[in-house]
């Protein structure tokens, strides 16, 4: 990450857990190049703003496939028992393509990557679950 504040002139501040003091490990360059402020911009999401506390490393980011796991997870409690057809009918994924997203959801899913999903298979019909840990859970992710 310090690399790529440091080539892109993105300031960088770093906070004395102890002391509270604030240092500015590396000054922002003022730059005239608008295009690259309005390209991190439109990547950026919600989430990117409170997913993690500032500064950890151990998988606190935010990634495209969180995101579509998140949106995995919405709609099986939803709709629990949901069909992966109707699932595809709904989400909103990162996947190229729609073959892709089904063919790696089963994958994921059937590994238990996908927390608080389980899938179930009934014949050729794929069905998604929440997990019995997310069975009663309100909590959104």
């Amino acid at each position: 990450m310090h690399w790529l504040c440091k080539r892109s002139g993105i300031g960088w501040f770093t906070v004395d857990e102890k002391s509270g003091d604030v240092m500015q490990t590396y000054s922002p360059r003022f730059r005239r190049d608008a295009r690259l402020v309005e390209s991190l911009r439109s990547k950026l999401t919600e989430q990117h703003k409170d997913f993690a506390a500032a500064g950890s490393q151990a998988g606190g980011y935010w990634t495209p496939f969180k995101e579509t796991c998140g949106e995995v997870l919405r709609l099986v409690r939803q709709k629990p028992g949901i069909t992966l057809k109707e699932l595809m009918g709904s989400l909103k994924h990162h996947y190229s393509s729609n073959a892709s997203a089904r063919s790696s959801l089963i994958y994921w899913a059937d590994r238990g990557k996908i927390r608080g999903v389980r899938l179930e298979r009934k014949g050729r019909l794929v069905h998604l679950f929440p997990s019995e840990d997310e069975i009663g859970t309100d909590a959104e992710e």
